[in-house]
């Protein structure tokens, strides 16, 4: 990927790949380091139907798909930062590696409630 800063073209070839685990699929978002989509990914996308979305081998093999394609737009280093609580979230780093893609960082960014939801009241007889 060719970036333009003042007037000086600089090849970067780090991206963030964004990975979203929910209990019926894996996505994953290849952003640059600007947070300007790439490219976009999700088991359905691949072919994938059913409840074989959200399992563990779709998300090696969403993975697998945006390593590969990733190499056409110049990009070799990712940082991972996974959200979600989906089975594919292990699997989805596997699958990088298998793509053979240089993994800089693996971060989890899964949003946690700080002080949850109100509890509902006391029953009154």
């Amino acid at each position: 990927m060719l970036v333009t800063k003042n007037g000086i073209t600089v090849i970067n070839n780090r991206a963030i790949a964004h990975v979203h685990c929910t209990a019926t699929n894996t996505i994953i978002t290849l952003t640059d380091t600007d947070n300007q989509p790439i490219l976009c990914m999700s088991a359905g996308k691949i072919g994938l139907k059913g409840a074989k979305r959200s399992t563990a081998y779709a998300g090696q093999l969403v993975a697998e798909k945006v390593g590969l394609s990733m190499k056409s737009h110049g990009v070799r280093v990712i940082d991972v930062w996974l959200k979600g609580f989906g089975q594919g979230r292990d699997a989805v780093v596997f699958g990088f590696i298998n793509a053979g893609v240089q993994i800089f960082s693996i971060r989890d960014v899964t949003s946690i409630p700080f002080s949850g939801c109100k509890p509902s009241k006391r029953r009154r007889l």
